[in-house]
């Protein structure tokens, strides 16, 4: 939040620039590319037409934009005066925003996503759009507004178009955008971990197939891929290593735990190099333990 002050700069630029033309919003040939503030398509472009189309039923369209405008614009900088430069977060350092995050109110079920979810909680069988209304309808003190301006064709209108959105299944097809998302987010995820287990595999293969050096001396000379693949051979022969590869990183680190697990191996009791029996099962019919690594062979 401290670092949206350049944003509130550009909304509050952009609604002066309606203020002062809204044409960019309500003509005729009004497009995207002046009216929306980022400059992108708008988000429904249907609607968009509809109402352009309609404009010249609406004389005053252009009045009550601009009134809805400036009431937004006295609003928005009330509301951003920390912003302004100069000001408290202005002058903030980085450091200073990165301390002073917060959630943006006490409790999470104090905002209108909080609010959504105790509603359907209650009324499970209620639509996204419904709530939206519901949520309007309070929050604007629409019941006052209808009891003084609206006649019994009002009221008709109003309950003409709630039936035309009902059954527009407007919300049926919201549910099936969110199956559909759901459905393609688990597809990438199983098939990322097809892939990663495809790669673990073919690794272990190729590991399971090197020879084991059992002399310090060697493994001391060795260094770049051929000490890690042993050290990862040496792992996957389940030889007693750090459990975190992080604690291995450094060359001389990899070294002492590639001699350390050959001294426990040659102790009395000592580990015996085995693929764990999952390897064993998907190893390939050819395959054959190296030289030094018959089990239990010293």
């Amino acid at each position: 939040m401290p670092t949206l002050g350049p944003l509130h700069s550009k909304v509050e630029k952009h609604i002066e620039k309606v203020i002062e033309n809204p044409q960019i919003l309500v003509s005729s040939d009004a497009t995207f590319l002046a009216g929306a503030m980022d400059g992108k398509p708008w988000e429904n472009p249907g609607a968009v037409t509809t109402i352009l189309k309609q404009t010249s039923e609406f004389p005053h369209l252009s009045d009550v934009l601009v009134r809805f405008f400036q009431g937004a614009l006295e609003t928005w900088k009330r509301f951003t005066t920390e912003f302004t430069p100069g000001g408290v977060i202005d002058e903030a350092t980085d450091f200073q925003k990165e301390l002073a995050c917060m959630p943006a109110t006490n409790d999470v079920n104090e905002g209108i996503l909080g609010s959504y979810r105790q509603f359907t909680r209650f009324n499970p069988r209620a639509t996204l759009h419904g709530f939206n209304a519901l949520a309007t309808y309070q929050r604007n003190d629409t019941e006052l507004f209808m009891k003084k301006n609206f006649d019994e064709d009002d009221h008709k209108f109003i309950m003409k178009m709630g039936r035309e959105l009902d059954e527009s299944g407007i919300e049926q097809k919201r549910q099936n955008k969110v199956v559909m998302y759901n459905k393609e987010k688990v597809a990438k995820r199983t098939e990322k971990q097809k892939q990663e287990d495809k790669e673990t595999a073919e690794n272990n293969a190729r590991l399971a197939k090197v020879t084991l050096i059992f002399d310090k001396d060697v493994i001391e000379g060795l260094k770049g891929t051929k000490l890690q693949d042993q050290l990862d051979a040496f792992r996957l022969f389940q030889a007693p290593l750090p459990a975190l590869k992080k604690d291995v990183r450094l060359v001389t680190e990899k070294k002492k735990a590639i001699q350390k697990a050959i001294d426990d191996h040659f102790k009395p009791n000592g580990w015996v190099p085995r693929l764990p029996k999952a390897i064993e099962n998907e190893a390939p019919e050819d395959f054959e333990l190296g030289e030094e690594q018959e089990e239990g062979e010293e």
